[in-house]
């Protein structure tokens, strides 16, 4: 039987959350920590006996990267020789990831939407020196250098959506 792991909500104080869904809802921090990779803070709590949690996520700091949406673009785009390929996932390829869950990654065939895709969401994710951080050799994450004009990809396509 499949089943929802988990849903991620993210909230402005972590403490207070806690606290209302504790009150609200009976539930109890089944987990915390502070993700510095991450700039984030998390506490997983235990929906019932579902074996399903909330996880709360709140910023460590005001540039966190959370920023106004927890999600982002998972995008795969291969060059593949010269024929191009495009997938699209359902999380990042990371071993916690991985690890216990049910994820997807799917081609997109059609080469008008993934050459869309590509443009729309992945060039400009990486054009975004606002909110990215690159990870350095000695692997600490620093923030992108910062050109002119600014690039803020969760706000550029909110105002597409808006």
């Amino acid at each position: 039987m499949l089943a929802i792991d988990h849903v991620g909500i993210a909230v402005a104080d972590l403490d207070a959350a806690i606290d209302f869904h504790r009150t609200m809802f009976g539930m109890e921090v089944a987990h915390r920590e502070s993700n510095e990779d991450q700039g984030v803070e998390e506490a997983m709590l235990a929906v019932g006996d579902s074996g399903s949690f909330i996880q709360l996520l709140a910023p460590l700091r005001p540039a966190s990267p959370i920023g106004r949406f927890l999600e982002h673009s998972r995008v795969y785009w291969f060059r593949n020789d010269g024929k191009p390929e495009v997938f699209l996932g359902s999380a990042d390829l990371m071993e916690r990831n991985l690890d216990r869950r049910v994820e997807t990654i799917f081609p997109i065939y059609d080469p008008v939407l993934a050459r869309r895709i590509v443009d729309e969401a992945l060039e400009l994710g990486l054009a975004d020196n606002v909110k990215s951080r690159e990870l350095g050799a000695d692997g600490v994450y620093r923030s992108v250098p910062a050109d002119s004009p600014l690039v803020d990809s969760q706000s550029i396509l909110l105002q597409r959506q808006t």
